[in-house]
Formats: structure tokens, sequence, C-alpha cells
């Protein structure tokens, strides 16, 4: 079996490794552990060096980003990406069809998938990646709004909570968009997000669309609206089904740059910032990653 070494975040799920150990020595797979912030970049990156075929990241969005990073700047191209997840919304996984259960993923590990895009982004001038969603406004408060505490708690319902106790305080946001055309739109938004894939949040569809592998970004913005007409549109976002509706402007790019004042707070893959200005670029079939169902979007 190719050689597979997993970089696992000890502190994910409920921070009880013993399982993923153990498993790990029966399959043969290597595994070695964070200590803190940026370890998963630098063991993915050395792991790329030295000609892993497979480095795997074991814990949540965050570490599957942070993994992913290390091997997209390695850009040998001859190491894939595994998932097994261990967080609260494994939303990336979700989109790729990766089972959550960590025995299946971890038996995945030693199967074929397929390549993803990688959206490049520079975000105030420091240059980022998104393999998932970039989620700003209502969406980044509600990720800076959810602790560990409350996942703990409430699990995936923990930002449905969080989204609710955001609206009532939300100010619009002033939005520009310049398309890859050349074409600009000016818009007031509650919400943007900048989607290679569908879901964010623990499994909300953000752009419901989207697709890690055609070569595009989805941009989405919420438009204002005064909360009872909002309510009415929720059922159909939380069912997958993008709302037909003025509030909802959609576009899919392969490059553009959004500005926004005032500063975003924005939740990419999983993780909280702010910005101003955002550029983007999709970087087509960038990241082979392992296991993944081809049909599940």
């Amino acid at each position: 079996m190719a050689h597979v070494r997993i970089v696992l975040n000890p502190h994910a799920g409920n921070g009880d490794t013993t399982e993923i150990v153990e498993l790990a020595e029966s399959f043969g797979y290597e595994l070695v552990a964070t200590e803190g912030a940026g370890d998963a970049f630098r063991l993915a990156t050395e792991a790329a060096g030295e000609g892993c075929a497979v480095v795997a990241a074991a814990g949540g969005d965050g570490t599957v980003h942070e993994v992913a990073r290390g091997l997209f700047e390695a850009g040998s191209g001859q190491t894939a990406l595994g998932i097994v997840p261990l967080g609260t919304g494994n939303d990336l996984a979700r989109n790729l069809g990766i089972p959550l259960d960590v025995p299946t993923a971890l038996e995945r590990l030693g199967k074929p998938g397929h390549a993803i895009d990688v959206v490049r982004l520079e975000i105030d001038g420091s240059p980022a990646i998104c393999l998932n969603v970039l989620n700003g406004g209502v969406s980044g408060q509600v990720s800076e709004a959810v602790t560990d505490e409350m996942k703990e708690r409430w699990g995936r319902l923990s930002y449905l909570r969080a989204v609710t106790d955001t609206l009532a305080e939300i100010s619009p946001f002033r939005v520009r968009l310049e398309t890859e055309e050349g074409d600009v739109e000016e818009h007031t938004a509650y919400n943007v997000a900048i989607a290679n894939g569908p879901r964010a949040g623990g499994g909300i569809p953000i752009a419901p669309e989207a697709d890690p592998s055609d070569g595009l970004a989805d941009v989405v913005v919420v438009r204002p609206a005064p909360l009872p007409r909002l309510a009415t549109l929720l059922p159909a976002v939380l069912s997958g089904t993008e709302p037909e509706s003025e509030l909802f402007v959609s576009r899919r790019l392969g490059r553009g740059r959004i500005t926004v004042d005032p500063p975003l707070p924005f939740s990419l893959d999983g993780e909280p910032g702010e910005g101003r200005d955002f550029r983007f670029e999709v970087i087509a079939a960038a990241l082979q990653v392992r296991g993944t169902d081809r049909d599940r979007r």
C-alpha cells in the first residue's frame, strides 16, 4: 500500500484519539500529532517533500485546511489529500462524500478519489486559499459567536442557534463585485460568500449549485430584508434549494474581486477572520483527494 501519513489534531472532536491511533496502526498508516497552531501546515509540507503518496488530515475543517494548504504550497502534485473527519462541521468531507465515521474514512484513504479545485485568495494583500467556502457577514459573525462550549453542547445545531441570535443585530455591508470580464456590480448585503463547495456551517447549503471540480467559484450575495421576510426563505435555504428571490444574487466566476465596507467578518473553511478586499482565482483540479464520492455534491 502506498505510504500514508496521518496528521492528527489530538484536540479535535471529544479529544479521545484511542480509536484512530489503533486503527491507523492496523492499516499500516503512519501517524503524527500536532502540538500547536501551524503544525499541521508544517507537517504536511514536510510529508510532501518526503514523497508521501497520501497525507491525511484527522481533525476538523481547520486542520483539513492547514494540511491542504501545506500540500498546495508544496506544489509537487504527487501527494494526495486524505480526510478523516473529527470536527463538528466536517463540511468539506460532507461535500466530497467522504464518510464521517472514522473506520470507513480510514479505509477510504487507500481508495482512489478525484481532483478538486482550489480558490487562491488575496485578502487585504495577504495570500490564502479556500477549499470549501469563504462566507462573510451574518455567517462570519455566526462563526465568531459559535464557541467550543456551544459546539460541545449543541453540535451542528450550534450554528443555527447562533444565526438566530446574530440576525437580530446585523447591519448591512456595501459590496462591490468586479468580474473577470470587467463588469462591476454594487450591492447592499447581509452576507457574501465565495463558494468552491455547496455547504458550510455544519451542512447548511450556502451555494447549492457550487461544484468543487468545475473550475469556477459561486459568489452568492444575500441582500437585506426584514427578519420576517428572511424567515420565510429559511426553509428553502436549509433544504438546499436556492430561493427564487431578488434577495439572492449568484454569479459563477473563475476570478474576480470583492471589496466590502465596513470590514467583513468571515469564516474561511471554518476559521474566522476579517477583511475589506478579496481577490480570488480558481485553480482547477489543483489537489487530488482520496476516497471521495464523485456523485456526491
